[in-house]
Parts: structure tokens; sequence; C-alpha cells
């Protein structure tokens, strides 16, 4: 975690950091529910859904333990997308569908807003911290019921319960 020493706004950054350490400390204590819901998804036996928040769990820890704009924000970002993509393609035939859509739009929702915001740090970081929170009760909400294994996943798994 980050101390508050010496903050000042300089070229638009704190520090050199996108965040003051208060926000950023905020962001980062959030970080660690995308590790429960990782284990969460861990125990319900999703073991390829789980490397969705449990991997954003490792890249946010990183990331918000010092965010500047070095290769650990586009790594967190990227990770962040491409292991969204593949939790929304699972989740399409899954138990609990539309409600985990619904969850995770309006973390998506949340996003644009704490970018408008980001002239005021403790707004853009409550809204961010939104995506976070939002974002892991639509990971439980997903994982408490059945999430089915494509076809493609099963070959690779050596599975035998899968849909076409």
């Amino acid at each position: 975690m980050l101390s508050q020493k010496k903050i000042s706004k300089k070229d638009d950054l704190y520090n050199g950091m996108t965040l003051p350490a208060p926000q950023a400390n905020y962001i980062w204590s959030l970080a660690w529910l995308s590790f429960c819901s990782g284990v969460y998804a861990m125990r319900r036996g999703y073991y390829d859904l789980s490397l969705v928040p449990l991997g954003v769990w490792l890249t946010s820890m990183n990331y918000w333990r010092r965010p500047d704009f070095s290769w650990r924000r586009y790594l967190d970002i990227m990770y962040v997308h491409s292991s969204l993509a593949y939790q929304l393609t699972r989740a399409v035939k899954a138990q609990n569908a539309r409600s985990y859509f619904i969850c995770i739009s309006i973390a998506i929702f949340f996003f644009p807003i704490g970018i408008y915001y980001k002239q005021k740090p403790s707004t853009s970081a409550f809204f961010h911290g939104m995506v976070h929170i939002f974002g892991n009760i639509a990971n439980v909400i997903l994982y408490s019921g059945e999430v089915p294994t494509p076809k493609w996943l099963c070959n690779i798994l050596i599975k035998k319960d899968c849909f076409i």
C-alpha cells in the first residue's frame, strides 16, 4: 500500500501516479474481492473460470500498489478485457445468466463515470470501486449456478458433461 507523503499534482498526475495514495489504497483494498470470488469459483469446481477473478486480483494488486503508466497498468487492462470476454462467453448458457449480465452491466456502466471524474480523485475512485464491487457480485452470482462447459473446452479438459 502507498503512503500519503508528498501528494502534489504535476502533469495531471500525483507524484507520477494516476491517483493520490488514499484513493489508490482504497482500490487496492477492493481488489481483494476478486481473490474471494476466485476462491469461491474454485470451491464450486469452476477452475477455468476461477482464473478470471484470480488473475484480475493478481494484476490489480500489482498495478494498484503503485498506479503509474508503466507496463503494469497495461497488463492489468489487457487481462481484465480478455478474461471478461472469456467469462461473458461462458456465461451465455449459464443458469444465472440473466442476473449475471444485469450485474456485470452495472459494473461496466460505472467505469466510464470514473474516467469522467478523473479530475476529482475521490469521486473517480468511488466509481472505479463500484466496478470492483459489482463485478465481483456478478462473479458470485454466475458461479452460484450451473455454468456449462462448451464442447471445445471439454476437448481440452477431457470432460464428458458438455454442451455443443
